[in-house]
């Protein structure tokens, strides 16, 4: 049973799954709120385990009554139809992350570390993020800082947003295995302080907000 991570916070849960399985270890785990048919619409055999992968855990941690009153907002967002909890869900390539909050809005995130991220950063960093970051580190800090603000999207909820001109670090970080990022979010013409945890496993980062 590959579930890496089962953290219990306060007002919350987060699971991580490393997907080692089958799409029929899935579907039989899964049945019969989930069915092969429900994976019609999804054409990449890898993007349907995510999805597979996903499912399980929100059974995994809430059940098939929660499973089946699973939907999405016009924007994207997950949330459960007749259940006041709210849920996010993320992927990787082989790794699938929920999140699941009984008293707030919630958002999580899971990124492989690789180089490929360097050729996006100017389009979600701003320059002086860019400047600020360890060269040491510069491949793990640009994962971690999309992986943040992935998460706080995820967590708004409401629509798009300019990662490097809406939501910006408060200040330079040293990286670190573990720890807390803050971050300035303009909305609506408001500035909000959002404070995204995050961890290091291997070669992910996992990243979540409350």
């Amino acid at each position: 049973m590959p579930l890496l991570k089962e953290l219990n916070l306060n007002n919350a849960i987060i699971a991580l799954w490393h997907i080692a399985e089958d799409h029929s270890f899935f579907i039989n785990a899964l049945q019969p709120t989930i069915t092969e048919s429900i994976l019609g619409n999804i054409s990449n055999s890898k993007k349907q385990l995510e999805f597979l992968a996903s499912r399980y855990l929100i059974k995994h941690l809430a059940g098939n009554e929660y499973l089946a009153n699973l939907n999405k907002t016009d924007n994207g967002k997950p949330f459960f139809y007749n259940f006041p909890e709210a849920i996010s869900i993320s992927h990787s390539a082989s790794h699938a992350a929920i999140i699941f909050s009984n008293t707030c809005s919630c958002g999580i995130d899971i990124e492989t570390i690789t180089p490929r991220v360097h050729k996006i950063a100017s389009r979600f960093l701003s320059e002086e993020e860019l400047i600020s970051l360890d060269e040491r580190y510069l491949t793990e800090a640009i994962t971690l800082l999309w992986s943040a603000k992935e998460t706080i999207y995820k967590w708004y909820g409401k629509g798009e947003i300019s990662f490097s001109k809406q939501i910006n670090l408060q200040q330079p970080f040293k990286f670190e295995e573990k720890g807390t990022l803050s971050f300035n979010f303009k909305i609506e013409g408001l500035i909000h302080s959002v404070e995204v945890n995050y961890e290091v496993l291997g070669n992910q980062i996992l990243t979540y907000t409350l």
